[in-house]
């Protein structure tokens, strides 16, 4: 049995509905003219995807979007002042409650996590599986419903490896080939 995502919980999520995005906005008393800024590595492919997120914000009525492009390890490096942050993230399970719950230089967003973290919490210390998957379900319907992170893509990174000139490595179950005991053909 394993403990972990449940799809019934992303109906908690928000999809694009500019709609329902423009309601909430006008009841959280947003001002729509409010300027927006909205950070990003310096790269084509974000300015790419910015473009596309500015095209959503302005479909919404936000109408003051700046884009500010900062140099990734100075984002990684360094607190930044921005509204919306537009970024890739990438890790291993073993290291996401540190990436996104704790006080270390990957919570970008500085998020203290509270209820999240702690239903996080309960998780890790109950034996019971099923009560488990309720803590993990909880959890991930109040990242959802907080909207703290909205994932736009998910990459695949795929790797080859040639047999005749690399031998000995593995595949973990998670797919990820392991070279540790790896090493090349004579």
């Amino acid at each position: 049995n394993t403990v972990g995502y449940d799809p019934s919980v992303a109906v908690a999520g928000y999809g694009y509905a500019p709609e329902r995005s423009r309601k909430l906005l006008a009841e959280a008393g947003f001002d729509s003219d409010a300027e927006v800024v909205l950070l990003i590595p310096e790269s084509s492919t974000y300015r790419q995807l910015a473009a596309a997120v500015q095209q959503q914000l302005q479909a919404i009525g936000l109408s003051q979007i700046r884009l500010r492009e900062v140099a990734r390890s100075d984002i990684l490096t360094q607190r930044q002042d921005f509204d919306l942050l537009l970024f890739d993230y990438a890790w291993g399970d073993y290291t996401a409650l540190g990436i996104f719950l704790g006080p270390g230089p990957r919570n970008l967003l500085n998020y203290s996590g509270g209820d999240v973290a702690h239903l996080v919490n309960q998780a890790r210390l109950t034996a019971d599986l099923n009560l488990r998957q309720q803590y993990v379900n909880e959890a991930q319907r109040a990242v959802l419903e907080q909207a703290v992170w909205q994932p736009l893509l998910v990459r695949q990174i795929t790797f080859a490896v040639d047999g005749e000139c690399v031998q000995g490595e593995r595949q973990s179950p998670y797919g990820e080939l392991l070279f540790y005991d790896a090493d090349t053909a004579p």
